[in-house]
């Protein structure tokens, strides 16, 4: 299965908003992945240590939708 920590987001498109039907959007965020699901998401400076081991993918700063 798939083990990825996305790093260096600028923009993170989330659904995170409050807002019915609104988008939030994270910024300087990283996502982690574990087994193929998204185990972990936040700020790309409070990555918890269990999850630094994973295989990282910088993306240099662009917007990152997910889905």
């Amino acid at each position: 299965m798939t083990e990825l920590l996305v790093r260096s987001i600028g923009h993170l498109v989330t659904n995170a908003s409050r807002i019915p039907g609104d988008l939030g959007v994270m910024t300087h965020a990283a996502v982690a992945i574990r087994g193929g699901v998204v185990v972990w998401v936040g700020r790309d400076d409070e990555v918890p240590a269990d999850l630094r081991d994973l295989p990282a993918f910088d993306v240099g700063g662009r917007a990152v939708l997910p889905g």
